[in-house]
């Protein structure tokens, strides 16, 4: 089991990434993006379990499929 540390470091990473991502111009909507989303939403899940949360899991067919989920409402 990871440490409170080791788990923000994580997040941190994957927080970097994303910026990163941002900076050269990058849709983080898009297929190249959804790796990333899923580590920085993993890790963030794994660190809210310290504080007694839980991550509700979003549409797996929407990730699946690579399909925004605002966009299966409109």
């Amino acid at each position: 089991m990871a440490t409170i540390q080791e788990k923000t470091a994580r997040l941190e990473a994957a927080r970097k990434k994303v910026e990163a991502f941002v900076a050269v111009g990058v849709d983080l909507k898009s297929a190249d993006a959804v790796p990333l989303g899923i580590e920085f939403m993993d890790a963030c899940a794994d660190l809210a379990e310290d504080f007694g949360y839980e991550i509700v899991e979003r549409e797996i067919s929407a990730v699946e499929n690579l399909i925004p989920i605002d966009s299966k409402t409109k």
